[in-house]
């Protein structure tokens, strides 16, 4: 309450002062100290995040994009991904760049998402990349849920990040139908950050699971083609290749599993949410990834085959030289 009433005096005080600021480019420009002044914004954008745990809205003018953080009460009714809207706030340095906070929003008209800037994994950490709208090749390889948003594992060229989408009827198939697959994804970059203001991390708002877009692979068969765990990623296959892999899982738990045949062992991102107890033998299809030590592999259909003893363990010797390079998975 003491903040509110502290945004408000700001709010009052600076649309007395001097003219607002008409672009996000010029919010972005601000310095901390000058948005701390709580300087008058009045702007007209596309909204492309209307609702999230982590942001009231984001919105983009064609200049840049901005977190705004609404007055109480404000009509939500219209709220949509590409909705035209007005914003009347002020200035605060809440996020990694100046926000708008105390925000008037008025709902102008229904519209369209822009088309995103296409960005690249050494795009992610430029800093004009903050709150702006993009798309970006991924893999999705894990969810859950966190409070109203869907909480998407993806990586980007190997490296991971997170990804909200708002939950929705329908949810779990919709994340179910992108597991392990390649998408173009379209979201906001948020930033993550220290006390000092400086940058730890990415993290993407996703309007909705409409713009997760499944990238048709490249496949070299037209059907999955059988191998040993052991053969994955050899000179004569790519990541692109779908396979088949047939096993018995020696370990589940919250991700996947490992299975073993009879050449060795490898972790398997299962797209599915049921957890594989120790025992099953199973059929898995999916695209081998590079991996330290060896490949692991991401499975978009997992076939339960029925019940199997255990394989007898790997004896493990800790002063062999390399045994342990040779042991991963197993």
């Amino acid at each position: 309450m003491i903040r509110l009433i502290v945004i408000l005096l700001n709010f009052s005080v600076a649309w007395a002062a001097s003219e607002p600021l008409k672009t996000l480019a010029e919010v972005r420009a601000l310095s901390t100290e000058e948005a701390a002044k709580g300087l008058p914004v009045l702007i007209e954008g596309i909204a492309i995040i209307t609702a999230s745990d982590i942001a009231d809205i984001v919105i983009h003018d064609g200049t840049a994009g901005c977190h705004v953080a609404a007055l109480p009460g404000q009509n939500r009714e219209k709220a949509q991904p590409g909705s035209r809207v007005r914003v009347k706030g002020v200035t605060q340095p809440i996020s990694f760049f100046p926000s708008i906070e105390g925000a008037e929003i008025t709902w102008l008209s229904p519209g369209e998402l822009p088309e995103p800037r296409k960005v690249s994994l050494a795009d992610l950490f430029s800093r004009s990349v903050d709150s702006e709208w993009v798309e970006v090749e991924a893999v999705v390889v894990a969810t859950e849920t966190e409070s109203t948003d869907r909480n998407l594992m993806i990586e980007v060229a190997g490296k991971t990040f997170k990804a909200y989408v708002p939950n929705r009827p329908g949810a779990d198939k919709l994340a179910a139908a992108v597991m392990q697959k390649k998408v173009r994804l379209r979201g906001i970059v948020g930033s993550l950050f220290n006390e000092n203001r400086q940058l730890t991390g990415r993290h993407f708002l996703i309007p909705s699971f409409d713009q997760i877009i499944l990238s048709a692979p490249a496949l070299s068969e037209p059907y999955p083609v059988p191998r040993f765990i052991r053969g994955l990623l050899q000179n004569d296959q790519g990541p692109d290749e779908l396979v088949k892999l047939n096993g018995v899982i020696t370990s589940s738990g919250i991700g996947g599993f490992h299975m073993r045949d009879a050449s060795g062992s490898t972790f398997v991102r299962a797209a599915q949410a049921e957890v594989y107890p120790p025992g099953s033998e199973v059929e898995a299809m999916g695209f081998a990834t590079p991996a330290p030590f060896r490949p692991i592999f991401r499975a978009t259909q997992v076939k339960l085959l029925g019940r199997s003893e255990l394989p007898a363990p790997v004896d493990f010797d800790p002063e062999k030289e390399n045994h342990w390079s040779s042991l991963q998975h197993e």
